[in-house]
Order: structure tokens, then C-alpha cells, then sequence
């Protein structure tokens, strides 16, 4: 009981790390939101660049627009992805250790080790799917439900990977965009307010999606902490 023990004061440690990395991320995407919405309000105003590039996309003024944009879009997407890169470490310790808890506590018929239920985020096409259920097989155990109520559908984590994946393609269709419009004598026809638009949408998704691993977290941290039981066999209840 002595590594159980040492395992709860870990993920302790970890949470705190983890939700403290991420409120980080949701202050940078705040920032973001502000800005390119500000953004998105001028392009959709009337008049300047942005009427001469929907009446007029093959005048000089509206290709510097669209490169501009790209690099406003791409710096944006740079510093997401520093901060996100900076959370991952906290977040996927904290996966680990929570997991290594449900092991160590004597749980049965537990779907995923620590080590996959982090590793899975990383396998392309796995990480579509397995994060989701290991971080439902996580909650609902660490709440003391069976092995047969392991995926039972839990609130914010389908409410996380939802805003997750949505955001990812978001994100994707408007970088592919924004990429294409910046290319020297190339011409993509669109309405104003597009690239800056879809970008905007994919900053709220991604918010909304850290926002909701954040109380993930502090439930299933906060269950262990409650249901682990460090004197006695039994660990749950």
C-alpha cells in the first residue's frame, strides 16, 4: 500500500501541474480569440483590402493581404502549438500515473495499461478512438463504477474529445486554406472572412476542449483521492 500511497500524492502533484498547464493554454487561446476576431470584424467591415480582394482577387493588394493573413495564421498556430507542447508532458504523466493507481489499487478487468492509455495518443488512426475509452474507463472506475459500466458515456470526457477532434479539422481546413492563398499567383475565389473565420472557430473548439479536460481531471483526481481507501486491502468501496 506504501506505492499506492506514493501514487496518490504523485497524481496530486501532477493535477496540479497538468490543470495549471492548461489554464495556461486557455489564457494564450483567449488572447488568440480576441485577436482574431478583432481580425475577422475588420475583413468583414466594408471597404479596403478586403472588399479590393472579394471585387478584385487578382489585384496586388489582396495577394500581400492573403500573405499577410497566412503569417498572422501560422504565428498564431506556432505559439498554440509551444504552449500545447508544454502541457503534454504535465497531462500525460498525469494519465500514466492515474491509470498505474487503478492498477496498483487491485482493479479487475481493467482495459488499458498506463503505458497504452498514453502511448495511443501518439499511433495515427488508434488515437482517434482508444484515448476516448481509456479516458472513459479511467473516470468511471476511479468513481468506483464495475467493469461493465467501464464506458458508460461520462459528460465532459465526450464533451473534451468532441471539441478535440472537431477542432483538429477545423484547424486543418483552414491552415490548407490559408496555404493556398498565400501562394504567389495563385487565386482562391472566397468569400471575406473565411481563413480568419475558420481559424476563429478552431481557437473556441480547442478552448472549449481544454476547458473540459480540466475538469476531467480534477474529478478523476479527485475520486482517487476520495475512494482510495491506503490502510486497508480494500481499496475501493
Amino acid at each position: 500500500m506504501d506505492d499506492l500511497g506514493e501514487g496518490i500524492v504523485s497524481l496530486r502533484t501532477w493535477s496540479r501541474l497538468a490543470r495549471g498547464s492548461l489554464l495556461l493554454f486557455l489564457l494564450v487561446q483567449v488572447v488568440l480569440i480576441l485577436g482574431n476576431g478583432l481580425l475577422l470584424v475588420a475583413e468583414l467591415s466594408d471597404g479596403g483590402v478586403n472588399r479590393t480582394m472579394y471585387d478584385a482577387y487578382t489585384n496586388e493588394a489582396a495577394n500581400v493581404y492573403n500573405q499577410l493573413l497566412a503569417m498572422v495564421l501560422g504565428a498564431s498556430v506556432a505559439l498554440l502549438g509551444v504552449f500545447f507542447l508544454l502541457a503534454v508532458v504535465p497531462i500525460s504523466l498525469w494519465i500514466y500515473r492515474a491509470h498505474a493507481n487503478l492498477h496498483q489499487a487491485g482493479i479487475d478487468e481493467l482495459g488499458y495499461s498506463p503505458g497504452w492509455s498514453v502511448g495511443s495518443f501518439f499511433v495515427p488512426l488508434i488515437n482517434f478512438v482508444i484515448p476516448l475509452r481509456a479516458m472513459r474507463e479511467l473516470h468511471n472506475r476511479s468513481h468506483g463504477e464495475g467493469p461493465w459500466q467501464a464506458q458508460s458515456p461520462v459528460a465532459d470526457v465526450a464533451s473534451w474529445w468532441a471539441c478535440h477532434l472537431a477542432a483538429l479539422l477545423v484547424l486543418g481546413v483552414a491552415t490548407f486554406v490559408a496555404v493556398l492563398a498565400s501562394i504567389p499567383n495563385l487565386y482562391v475565389i472566397q468569400p471575406p472572412g473565411v481563413n480568419t473565420g475558420l481559424f476563429l472557430f478552431s481557437l473556441v473548439l480547442l478552448a472549449g476542449s481544454a476547458a473540459f479536460l480540466y475538469r476531467t481531471i480534477g474529478a478523476i483526481t479527485s475520486a482517487q483521492e476520495q475512494r482510495l481507501h491506503l490502510d486497508q486491502e480494500t481499496v475501493f468501496g
